[in-house]
């Protein structure tokens, strides 16, 4: 039996990628949402022994919000604008969206953008959004040359009211730098 690691064919990898998505989606049609607030709040109680943001995997309530993002990225954008919850609940909200596809992802990213234009969030939460350091998807980073990432963090980078050091992470996205440090971090580890 054979099997093709690196074929080059007809079908593009953002293609197969939705092509997974759509099944998950499709085979998820009978799925019952859960209460995401409380969720959000169980985990993080669950969690507050946690050394590191990776053993959110171990705890069964993230599990199902991180493979269902598609479900919760509305609430997960309205969560982010609440201001009853704390700094590290709004980050286990957005780690439990890194499965989300990029197009829904981009809209918690600007809803954060929004909210820290609007003095609602932190500077360190809308870093997270874009480069939380969590799982291994990278979502923002990976996809530094699609237009709308492009655009989106073009927004980020002209801001006033981001600090230059953000400014200058904002710029080694955009040129493909980060996205390079972290396949050879993966590869060095492999």
């Amino acid at each position: 039996m054979n099997f093709c690691v690196s074929c080059s064919g007809s079908t593009s990898s953002s293609k197969i990628q939705n092509d997974v998505d759509n099944k998950l989606i499709t085979m998820d049609s009978n799925y019952k949402k859960v209460g995401y607030d409380t969720t959000i709040l169980l985990i993080e109680k669950k969690a507050v022994n946690n050394v590191s943001w990776d053993e959110l995997f171990g705890i069964k309530e993230f599990t199902n919000l991180y493979e269902h993002s598609s479900f919760y990225i509305d609430d997960a954008i309205k969560f982010l604008g609440r201001e009853e919850f704390t700094p590290a609940q709004k980050k286990i909200n957005v780690n439990s969206m890194q499965r989300a596809k990029l197009e829904d992802y981009l809209k918690l990213c600007e809803e954060c953008k929004f909210l820290f234009d609007s003095g609602k969030v932190s500077e360190d939460i809308l870093k997270w959004t874009i480069t939380p350091n969590f799982s291994n998807r990278h979502l923002i980073v990976r996809n530094y040359e699609n237009a709308k990432v492009v655009e989106f963090l073009n927004s980020v980078k002209i801001d006033t009211k981001v600090s230059e050091e953000f400014k200058k992470s904002i710029e080694k996205i955009l040129s493909g730098k980060s996205w390079e440090s972290i396949k050879e971090m993966n590869t060095d580890t492999n």
